[in-house]
């Protein structure tokens, strides 16, 4: 999945034979972290884009040293190695892409947000957070409740979260949340996430009651979008 986009992963091309028990079992505790999101119709699946940044810079990390001993090793992972290095050089796409494009072509700002993460991924935070913010500039011109502006909303709090700026990551899942609420359902996977996000940055400042009512609004809304006895909702009831 660390090589897939990071939306409306195929359950069957994850599942493929393996039976729905073992399926469920594997996937569980990904779920319970936040890690991978079911999707509407539970038929595809999300993927935090900061698992997958990790992922990448794992396998680079463990890729063998090229010795005849180890050809064989290197043979099975050469394809995923190939793609991890394509996330490399998004700093030189970015920069391309300014130069052709200009500063707010849509493609831009999407390099503009994926060099973000994996600077965020690599913990160069004042560096990702420029960027975040960079990008946020420019989405802001599609509409501040774009579901692309909200987004981008999201990934700045989350790097100002890194950073300790809980205050600051507080107002941007309030933003995001805000907005998830007017454009999505309210138990739609984004805004439970936004839930989520806020629950936290409430918590580490020791607003406990904040926290813990919006720990139940994302229980609640577990309940309604998965149904009672999902892993994420029995989570959430523990």
């Amino acid at each position: 999945m660390s090589m897939f986009d990071k939306q409306g992963i195929p359950k069957s091309l994850l599942q493929y034979d393996t039976n729905q028990l073992d399926f469920d079992d594997a996937l569980a505790p990904l779920l319970s972290f936040s890690l991978v999101r079911v999707e509407i119709g539970k038929q595809s699946f999300n993927m935090h884009p900061l698992v997958q940044v990790s992922m990448r810079t794992v396998l680079s990390a463990v890729f063998p040293s090229g010795d005849y001993k180890t050809w064989a090793d290197c043979d099975v992972l050469l394809p995923y190695a190939r793609e991890a290095i394509s996330h490399r050089a998004s700093r030189m796409s970015t920069e391309r892409k300014e130069e052709v494009l200009g500063l707010e072509h849509l493609d831009t700002l999407i390099s503009v947000s994926q060099l973000g993460s994996v600077l965020e991924g690599q913990a160069k935070y004042e560096e990702a957070e420029a960027m975040h913010r960079r990008a946020l500039e420019g989405y802001e011109k599609l509409g501040r409740e774009h579901p692309d502006t909200l987004t981008s909303v999201s990934q700045l709090g989350s790097v100002l979260s890194m950073q300790g700026k809980d205050e600051e990551a507080e107002a941007m899942y309030r933003r995001a949340l805000e907005g998830y609420e007017k454009v999505l359902r309210l138990e739609h996977s984004d805004t439970l996430t936004s839930v989520s996000q806020l629950r936290s940055a409430l918590e580490r400042q020791g607003k406990s009651e904040e926290a813990e009512a919006m720990d139940r609004r994302a229980q609640e809304g577990r309940k309604k979008s998965l149904g009672l006895e999902h892993p994420d909702t029995l989570t959430g009831v523990s």
